[in-house]
Order: structure tokens, then C-alpha cells, then sequence
């Protein structure tokens, strides 16, 4: 066949070029399916979320756990998909889905976890008793929130979290020493 005269993508451009341009759109497809279905996005790694399928939609939904921890099950379409959140902690590989569905035995279904490296920050203090304060310094601190709390009546100091103090971070009692 001739050519006409007038380019066209192929003539023009390489395969790859086409690819690099389709990819975008369809991954932003992708992306609104979730976004219209309620789902978070899929990053099945330690840290993220992943969302398995569990089988055909039943009535009632499967129960499902991951490491002895029901998950959020949800129907997307004909489908039950359960999204997993994955501690930081998670390993590597393989792990498996634990679905229960009525008075049938459990079945496993697998998924795989992928490595993700993380942005990390770090900060350098000049003064190291700020983040890892002596006995001393924790002592005098439980001793002023306890004056504090006293004066301020009970229940006022409850709206601060306890992992505020580093003392208490640590696991630290103003008896112990660091």
C-alpha cells in the first residue's frame, strides 16, 4: 500500500513513543476506576495497600484475614475484593489471604508483597538529651505533669498523647535510668 502523502503515527513515530503516550492514559483510567469505586490505590508493599480478589460476589460477603486481622471486603462488580493494609513490617514475597465463606472450610490465596524504598529524613540534634532525655530530666517531667494534671483537674492532661514524652517512648520510668 502507498503512502498518501500525509504522516501518520506509524510513518512518524516509533513504537515505543506510541507506548509511552497510551500507557499514561491508561494507567489514569486505572486510577478513576478506583477512585469511582472507593478503593484506595493498589501498592502492595510494606507500607501500602493491596487488593486482592477473593472470588465471585455471594451473599453474604467472604470473611477475610491477613496475619490473624480481618480485612475490608468490598464488591466491585461481580467480584469480592478485599483491601489489606500492609504494616511496614510486612515481608517480602509471598504472603497469603485467609477467606472464609459460610460453614466452608478456609481457603489461602496468595499475593505477592514487592520492595518499595521510602524517602527518609534525618535530623541531626545538637543536643542529644533532647530526644533521649537523662532520668533525672524524665523524673522532673512525670513529676510536672503530675502537678499539672492536679491543678488543672481530671481528665485535662488526657487530650495530650502519651507518646508525646520521650520519657514515655522509650518506655522509660523516672525510677529507671536510660
Amino acid at each position: 500500500m502507498e503512502n498518501s502523502g500525509s504522516p501518520t503515527i506509524t510513518d512518524d513515530m516509533p513504537r515505543q513513543n506510541i507506548l509511552a503516550l497510551t500507557l499514561p492514559a491508561f494507567a489514569l483510567a486505572a486510577a478513576a476506576s478506583a477512585v469511582e469505586s472507593g478503593l484506595p490505590l493498589a501498592a502492595p508493599v510494606p507500607g501500602g495497600v493491596a487488593i486482592v480478589c477473593v472470588g465471585r460476589t455471594s451473599d453474604p460477603a467472604p470473611r477475610v484475614a491477613f496475619d490473624a486481622q480481618r480485612v475490608l471486603v468490598m464488591r466491585a462488580g461481580d467480584f469480592w475484593e478485599a483491601v489489606v493494609g500492609l504494616p511496614l513490617g510486612t515481608q517480602l514475597g509471598v504472603q497469603e489471604l485467609t477467606v472464609l465463606e459460610g460453614e466452608q472450610s478456609a481457603r489461602m490465596i496468595p499475593f505477592d508483597v514487592g520492595e518499595h524504598e521510602y524517602e527518609t529524613q534525618r535530623i541531626t540534634l545538637a543536643n542529644r538529651r533532647m530526644a533521649n532525655p537523662s532520668a533525672p530530666t524524665c523524673a522532673a517531667s512525670s513529676a510536672s505533669r503530675r502537678v499539672s494534671s492536679a491543678r488543672l483537674g481530671p481528665g485535662a492532661m488526657t487530650r495530650r498523647k502519651a507518646s508525646a514524652s520521650p520519657c514515655r517512648r522509650r518506655g522509660a520510668s523516672p525510677a529507671r535510668s536510660a
